[in-house]
């Protein structure tokens, strides 16, 4: 997210940065701290399941009101996004392929995984790498972008995603084995792009849709671990979709806790990029993090650095473009 990104919603920034918090600060943080603790669970698998589709669903949401009706459009439409994410994304995949080579730890496992990553084929030609997962099948989403605003109508536009999605279904049915994330996220990602042009959010919070998404939720959850059905889970991320917007829309009302999370949501993108990093140089030097440690020092250290490359990020590159 640059600062000169206009028409910004403010819940999506509470949401973007409490999804954020949740996959660094507690569903990575584990692996870093004393005691071996572990939080895996249905549950816990579950809620970062419902957080990625948040993350995927906000992404696609501003992009889905860009429009393309030219290949003039679709290229400035790759280069705006090229110029916002790619280079620290290099960079991240570049440090993660050199923590592999000099210390052995196969966040990305070697050259063939580190170019398909690059080029965001990893969830297509499996094994993807951890972490930098996602970002690399979100440069596959983007690369669909243009091709999807194409259509100006709801139902071809719709029918399009249908025919993509059965494309990837079919790739892994028959074909190879694409990873199962790819799939459970492209729909929240065509949905983003479906109802942007069409449906306004607003910060406006209705307490019914928060109650529901989270009894919805809960009981889904609990019928997935019960009954392990596959399709259920998109019904799951739907409703953790839902209830973290409307947590968004909570948290924009407090002008703190909205001043807050909006600091952290500006980095969070490059906290996500560079967290595997900076907590693997900062557990080289302390080793195990305490409690008090990981929340009171690392934590934060982290938000606050990546804040700060953010913005002389956008200072030097995105104030620059036309």
């Amino acid at each position: 997210m640059g600062i000169n990104e206009a028409n910004r919603i403010k819940f999506f920034d509470c949401s973007r940065a409490l999804c954020m918090i949740y996959i660094i600060g507690i569903w990575h943080m584990q692996e870093y701290l004393t005691g071996n603790i572990s939080i895996v669970s249905e549950w816990t698998s579950s809620i970062t399941n419902g957080v990625l589709a948040a993350f995927t669903f906000i992404s696609a949401y501003f992009l889905g009101k860009r429009e393309v009706n030219s290949v003039s459009d679709a290229f400035k439409f790759y280069k705006k996004r090229l110029v916002r994410i790619y280079p620290l994304f290099f960079l991240s995949c570049t440090t993660l392929l050199v923590v592999h080579f000099l210390w052995g730890i196969n966040y990305v496992n070697g050259v063939s995984q580190y170019i398909l990553t690059l080029c965001g084929l990893s969830c297509i030609f499996t094994p993807a790498p951890q972490t930098i997962w996602y970002i690399s099948m979100l440069i596959l989403f983007y690369l669909l972008t243009p091709a999807i605003n194409s259509f100006k109508k709801v139902l071809p536009k719709s029918f399009f995603c249908l025919a993509l999605f059965a494309v990837f279904l079919l790739l892994k049915l028959f074909v190879i084995d694409i990873d199962n994330r790819l799939l459970l996220m492209f729909p929240m990602y065509c949905i983003g792009l479906i109802i942007a042009p069409i449906v306004k959010l607003t910060d406006n919070l209705s307490l019914l849709r928060l109650f529901v998404s989270s009894g919805a939720f809960l009981l889904l959850v609990f019928i997935k671990i019960n009954i392990n059905f596959y399709v259920i889970d998109y019904f799951i991320i739907g409703a953790f979709t839902m209830l973290c917007l409307e947590i968004g829309k909570l948290c924009a009302k407090s002008k703190i806790l909205f001043c807050i999370l909006n600091f952290i949501s500006y980095g969070s993108m490059v906290a996500y990029l560079f967290h595997r990093q900076f907590f693997g140089a900062v557990f080289k030097i302390t080793g195990d993090f305490p409690i008090w440690f990981a929340y009171l020092i690392a934590l934060p250290a982290l938000i606050a650095i990546s804040y700060f490359v953010q913005y002389l990020y956008d200072r030097l590159f995105i104030k620059r473009m036309p």
